[in-house]
């Protein structure tokens, strides 16, 4: 197993490398032979791992890298990540826990769990969460730049769905301040008379919020619970390569 943590401690060193490393320098850094370190680059050279620069004949990472990366990144599926985390919440409580994505603006439910027969609200796969009434929007939307809030506060339409209904641009902006100082969302009958929620954003290996999860159908929102969710959106993010 040597050699391959020999290789895997060379590409280390290249990802880091803006202008690349002679033989010599990564022969430094590695304290092996400069022998040693050329037969691994050259091996890896030939199957696309590392490139070498002709003008400086110093070495960098390969675009097969990017490319293992990139196939990677395309098949991991976010619902198969989270539905484990949303069945423990779910279960738990008793109540909808739905998962929530951003696309063009457009925030949309992609999945959801649902125990209790007797739930009288509900969220349909491919449903759009409204911006001025949805938590699960607004727990995403609340991290873009300030100048995509700003946009969008322009493009909302503010539908009044209930008399809690936000219905003007600089009360969903303060909202929205606050959801980042908080770190979670709640709705309380600004979507649906009756129907409380709580949203938790999700985070990727690259720190960007990429979805929310949401707990939904209740009547009050205590604390236990929200921590509840922030535990399982945690879950869900780690899981998708975030680190704190």
């Amino acid at each position: 197993m040597q050699i391959v943590d020999r290789i895997s401690e060379l590409l280390d060193i290249l990802v880091e490398a803006k202008d690349g490393y002679s033989v010599s320098e990564l022969s430094e850094k590695m304290s092996l032979s400069p022998s040693s370190v050329h037969r691994m680059l050259a091996s890896l050279k030939k199957i696309g791992y590392v490139a070498q620069e002709p003008d400086t004949k110093k070495y960098r990472v390969g675009l097969k890298v990017l490319t293992l990366a990139v196939n990677l990144l395309n098949h991991y599926d976010i619902r198969t990540i989270a539905l484990p985390h949303m069945k423990w919440v779910s279960e738990k409580h008793d109540k909808l826990v739905f998962l929530s994505v951003s696309q063009n603006n457009l925030v949309v439910c992609i999945e959801t769990v649902e125990l209790s027969s007797s739930m009288k609200f509900y969220v349909k796969l491919g449903s759009e969460m409204p911006l001025n009434a949805a938590a699960a929007a607004q727990a995403i939307m609340a991290y873009e730049s300030d100048e995509k809030i700003d946009q969008l506060l322009k493009e909302e339409t503010y539908k009044k769905f209930t008399d809690f209904t936000i219905t003007q641009p600089l009360d969903l902006k303060n909202k929205l301040m606050k959801i980042r100082e908080k770190g979670y969302a709640l709705c309380e009958r600004e979507l649906e008379d009756g129907v409380d929620a709580v949203s938790v954003p999700i985070r990727d290996f690259s720190n960007k919020v990429v979805a929310s999860l949401t707990m939904t159908g209740l009547k009050g929102v205590d604390e236990p619970l929200i921590q509840d969710v922030v535990e399982a959106a945690y879950r869900i993010s780690h899981n998708l390569g975030y680190n704190e």
